[in-house]
């Protein structure tokens, strides 16, 4: 672990600062644990992040756009965890969730993109911009075989669109990067970077299509490590691969 840190500290050429998706103004989110100064023990963040096993009820959004997320309570908190090389957030996989307000439109092209290890396998979402059951763009943990799916559903297109990944190819307790882009027409996803089993499938929406009222959730019903993340309402485009780059290094990934 400690030598693929040291392999991506000596790329520099590499390096991505996540700021600069959202710099020509943007939507969206990025959420990074390995910054505590960004995580806190308390929704009024008065209280901060000090040690192994605090808990954490809030972790600020660091693009700049305000998508904090907070937890209901106490008992729904994951923790925060750090074996002094990497932090992550370690949700228990019965209640612990974290959200934002509902202040976000989802429109196309909208990108999702995590750093995460999961604890079994399940079919619930794990990272999402969602505002209800029928209206979404999410990461979803598959109850079999070891894969992951991207999903895309609205109450125009109520058929989902979930490109999935191959089989075996995300088990349990394996740190990985996971990110789906929709464009109009096409949804895909991607493990580790590398387009996977039924990537890319089609997509009805089209220009304009929007559904107001998103917010962004995370952990939800999934036990899992929680090393990063991004939303990001446009295409990353030519630097997709940095972003997996920069989410891998929050797991010590040398991708």
């Amino acid at each position: 672990m400690l030598a693929n840190l040291q392999r991506m500290l000596l790329r520099p050429k590499r390096v991505l600062d996540p700021l600069t998706l959202f710099a020509i103004g943007a939507d969206g989110a990025w959420y990074d644990p390995s910054d505590v100064s960004s995580l806190w023990q308390d929704t009024a963040a008065t209280i901060p992040v000090a040690a192994d096993g605090d808990p954490v009820r809030r972790m600020n959004d660091k693009s700049g756009n305000g998508h904090n997320l907070t937890t209901a309570s106490l008992a729904a908190s994951p923790l925060y965890r750090t074996n002094g090389a990497l932090r992550w957030l370690e949700f228990d996989g019965v209640d612990d969730t974290m959200s934002s307000a509902l202040t976000m439109t989802l429109s196309l092209p909208s990108y999702i993109g995590a750093c995460f290890s999961k604890a079994a396998q399940n079919s619930t979402s794990f990272f999402s911009l969602i505002k209800d059951a029928s209206n979404y763009q999410r990461l979803i943990n598959v109850a079999t075989n070891n894969r992951m799916s991207g999903a895309l559903r609205s109450t125009a297109h109520l058929t989902a669109v979930t490109p999935t990944s191959a089989n075996n190819n995300f088990p349990a307790a394996t740190i990985k990067v996971a990110d789906t882009l929709s464009i109009s027409g096409l949804t895909d996803l991607a493990v580790n970077g590398v387009p996977s089993g039924t990537s890319p499938v089609t997509n009805l929406w089209v220009a304009g299509d929007t559904v107001a009222g998103c917010g962004v959730q995370l952990g939800i019903g999934n036990g899992m490590n929680f090393f990063g993340g991004i939303i990001l309402l446009a295409d990353p485009g030519a630097a997709r691969p940095r972003v997996n780059w920069y989410l891998g290094a929050k797991g010590a990934l040398a991708l």
